[in-house]
């Protein structure tokens, strides 16, 4: 659980060049850590505090956190594949 939180932490620090460089890639994995702490358990006041300042990430959380949490490992895998794409389809959509 520490690690999925270390892993919000770290997409929070990054630089405004790395997000430019690869924006919806970032975005992508960004949902693909939320969906991941949703999956495992981390409460979503937890993610909320870690990201408290950013309205789009909000959403994503609010998003993740109304799918259940899952106990079959294949449909988790699956379930947080499927969010990290939704994400990344949607930001190319908004760059063109």
């Amino acid at each position: 659980m520490k690690k999925i939180i270390s892993v919000l932490i770290m997409f929070c620090l990054f630089s405004t060049p790395a997000l430019a460089e690869d924006k919806c890639g970032t975005i992508g994995l960004l949902a693909e850590a939320v969906m991941k702490a949703r999956q495992v358990g981390v409460p979503a006041s937890n993610v909320f505090e870690i990201f408290n300042q950013n309205e789009i990430v909000k959403i994503m959380i609010i998003e993740a956190y109304s799918e259940p949490k899952y106990f079959n490992e294949k449909f988790v895998q699956s379930i947080i594949s499927e969010f990290k794409n939704k994400w990344y389809l949607e930001c190319l959509k908004i760059q063109k």
